[in-house]
């Protein structure tokens, strides 16, 4: 139950391999961009101090959550039914019940990407997109924000991540380690489905259907438009936040 783990340098190593392939292919010494935007496979999370003082990525296929234990803490909130095992608020919830001190010894959670932000941007917090907090469950898509209430009465004291709206900024590059110049605005990390459905659709507007580790049928809308389509007890796997 606990093989959905990733060391991070295996991620950073092959992150700085393709954009060290990737600027030798353009002919640069450092790639010169504009904007940088980041995506990730959703649900998962991870937990770190600092650049160099981080755990293990623990995905969305972790096992360690149990039927029982996710029925138990889905009680805790109104938006409880969105929690499945691998999901990053249940994995943080089961830490801070089974494994107190790996929680104890961090300061930031957030996604991979999330992570990756954090260093290039030299941030003094984590942040994470609605897209990714919704992804983690105990997440209210109507405000945007987390139910703290569910994080306390499941003894999850680590400080959850600010929620930033998709496409906003977040940074400017001040980390040269990825061969990219400094100076580039650098926006809030999506979702790895959002992000699929940004590459294809050129408006606001049309429907996707996307193949991957798992089969979704998107329809978009404006943001302005975006409301939950199922009430918080409905028994589904998850709800998808506005592209």
């Amino acid at each position: 139950p606990y093989s959905a783990l990733i060391p991070l340098l295996l991620i950073m190593t092959a992150l700085r391999a393709a954009l060290s392939a990737l600027s030798e292919q353009i002919g640069a010494g450092s790639l010169e961009v504009a904007a940088v935007s980041v995506c990730c496979q959703m649900h998962g999370v991870m937990l770190w101090n600092d650049e160099r003082d981080t755990s293990n990525l623990i995905t969305w296929q972790d096992g360690r959550c149990s039927d029982q234990f996710i029925g138990e803490i889905r009680r805790f909130s109104e938006f409880g039914s969105d929690l499945h095992p691998g999901y990053g608020s249940a994995t943080l919830a089961w830490f801070a019940q089974n494994s107190p001190h790996e929680l104890e010894r961090y300061r930031y959670c957030g996604t991979v990407a999330d992570y990756f932000v954090f260093v290039l941007c030299g941030l003094q917090e984590s942040v994470i997109s609605d897209h990714n907090a919704q992804s983690w469950g105990f997440f209210d898509d109507q405000t945007r924000s987390w139910d703290i209430a569910a994080f306390d009465k499941a003894q999850v004291k680590i400080k959850m991540p600010r929620v930033v709206n998709s496409g906003n900024k977040v940074g400017s590059i001040c980390n040269t380690t990825f061969n990219i110049k400094k100076g580039a605005e650098v926006f809030i990390p999506i979702g790895d489905l959002q992000a699929s459905v940004y590459s294809v659709l050129g408006g606001d507007s049309g429907r996707v259907f996307n193949y991957g580790t798992a089969s979704q049928i998107v329809h978009t809308v404006p943001p302005d438009d975006f409301s939950p389509c199922l009430p918080p007890s409905a028994d589904v796997c998850s709800r998808t936040s506005s592209v």
